[in-house]
This record gives structure tokens, sequence and C-alpha cells, in this order.
């Protein structure tokens, strides 16, 4: 009888050790999966910065394609017009509406080259933070593995003080 308390309490003790080694890893499997979730917010981050690069560049190439219909129709309208008066003060306003224009593309340019180096970094600043998180769940993930495993073991060895404790009392009983 004194075994039989004793193997009772060990069984009892290791499949506390066991329940509380299967919460560890539940808990460690919900980070798990909110590092995952961070990583794919991360990655919209990302498409999203990538859409608004192309944006840019999409209204930097209309506005350069608008200065230069704006340069080729002042030159249509310089051969069109026969007075020189008349000639020389519309070409020196569409000319300076071509100087506009250009000196506007020049800033858009700029704003766009200074968005797509902040865009750029931002893009390699989270995919180097996706690699990190991505390293973080990797580690996790073998620990949780590893809990596991030694969750298996623990429930070997209560089945084996099970079985002993069986064999006690068949003794017993014969």
């Amino acid at each position: 009888e004194e075994g039989w308390a004793k193997a009772d309490e060990e069984v009892l003790r290791l499949g506390a050790e066991r329940d509380r080694l299967l919460e560890e890893i539940a808990a460690v499997q919900a980070e798990a999966s909110e590092a995952h979730r961070e990583v794919l917010e991360s990655s919209s981050a990302i498409s999203a910065l990538a859409a608004q690069r192309d944006a840019l560049l999409k209204q930097v190439a209309d506005d350069a394609t608008e200065a230069a219909a704006l340069r080729n129709r002042i030159e249509e309208e310089t051969k069109a017009h026969g007075e020189a008066a008349q000639l020389a003060a519309e070409r020196e306003t569409l000319l300076k509406q071509a100087s506009d224009a250009a000196a506007e593309v020049g800033i858009l340019h700029k704003r766009a080259e200074e968005g797509w180096a902040k865009a750029d970094e931002e893009v390699l600043r989270l995919g180097a933070e996706r690699d990190r998180l991505l390293e973080e769940i990797a580690a996790v993930q073998a620990e949780a593995s590893e809990a596991h495993r030694e969750v298996l073991e623990s429930s070997s060895a209560i089945s084996a003080l099970a079985a002993q404790r069986d064999a006690l009392l068949k003794q017993v009983a014969d």
C-alpha cells in the first residue's frame, strides 16, 4: 500500500507537470501566431509603400509627358502664327509656361526621388524586421517542439509508473 501511495503521488505529480508543460506550449504557440501575424502586416506595409512609389513614378512620367506636349505646342504655334508681334508675345508666354512646367517637373522629380529613398529605406527596415521576426518564430517553434518532446517523455514515464503500480496491485492480489 505504501508503494501504491508513492506511485500514485508520482503519477499525480507527473500529470501536473505534463499539464503545466502543455499550457506553456499553448502560450508559446500563441506568441508564434502573433509574431506570424505581425510579419504578414509588415509584408502588407511593404506592398503599400511599393505601390506609393509606383504611383509617384507614374506621376513624374505623366508630368514629363505633359511638359513635352507643351513644348511641342509652343513649337507648333510658333510656326502657325504669321504676325511677328503676336508670335513673339505668345511664344514668350508659352516659353514661360514650359519653363514653369519644367521647374515643377524638376520639383516633383526631386520629391519623387526623396520619396523613393524613404520608401526604399522603409522597405529595407521592414524586410529586416520581418527576417528578425521569422528567426524569432523559428526559435519559438523549436522551443515548443522541445517542450512537446519533453511532455511526451513525461507521459511515457507516467505510463511506466502506472504499469508498475498495476503490477504491484496484481502481485499483492496474488
